[in-house]
């Protein structure tokens, strides 16, 4: 879904929303089914986000499995 708002500059409301809700509860997306097949561009606006609500080692073992399932 995410992908759709990037790519669609006038939902940028939208996009704010959902990246405000991302950010705040990032669980939503990382443990989703979706996340894995979650584009590069889109995981890279996430990851840019200084406010995501996060701890940094637990980003890192879930962008690994992204990777992995890139690759798979």
């Amino acid at each position: 879904m995410l992908h759709f708002i990037i790519s669609n500059i006038q939902f940028n409301e939208l996009y704010e929303i959902y990246l405000e809700t991302i950010c705040k509860k990032p669980n939503l997306l990382f443990d989703s089914e979706e996340f894995h097949s979650l584009k590069e561009d889109a995981l890279k606006i996430i990851l840019k986000c200084d406010n995501l609500d996060m701890k940094e080692c637990d980003i890192w073992k879930k962008l690994i499995k992204w990777g992995i399932a890139q690759n798979a």
